[in-house]
């Protein structure tokens, strides 16, 4: 836990100051664990979801490569369980942290997170997820684009 909540610090820190270096390391390291064959990094695959709103602020801020950060939401989505994402996506599109572009992201992500769930679970998921979307869409943003 300590390991990840400095990895999503020094990815927080360096997406603030405008710097790619360790923003770029951050999202190498979970991509190269999520790539694995012939599975994922268990390591990785457990704690990725928890990177999900850091990663979208990633391919927002343009510092990271758009087609390192397409792969490792793309991954993401393909590897990790479907709930654990689930929660760290509606934690991230609670939050005023996120930019529009960022926000609409995740939104594609929670997409098609509902699509990898067993259609028979879906609508638990879907039901809380409606009034946190539309809430959150009501509101006037906070974070600057």
């Amino acid at each position: 836990a300590e390991l990840v909540a400095l990895a999503r610090a020094a990815l927080q820190s360096s997406l603030s100051a405008g710097e790619a270096k360790v923003a770029c390391e951050v999202v190498s390291a979970i991509l190269a664990g999520l790539s694995e064959k012939p599975r994922a990094v268990t390591f990785t695959k457990e704690q990725a979801p928890e990177f999900v709103a850091d990663l979208v602020a990633a391919e927002a801020s343009g510092l990271v490569p758009l087609e390192d950060c397409e792969r490792v939401l793309d991954l993401l989505v393909d590897t990790c369980k479907a709930r654990e994402l689930y929660t760290f996506l509606i934690e991230a599109l609670c939050s005023d942290d996120l930019c529009s572009s960022a926000r609409v992201r995740s939104i594609h992500l929670l997409r098609a997170t509902f699509l990898r769930m067993d259609v028979e679970k879906r609508h638990l998921f879907l039901g809380s997820a409606l009034p946190v979307m539309l809430k959150k869409s009501l509101m006037p943003g906070t974070s600057k684009e």
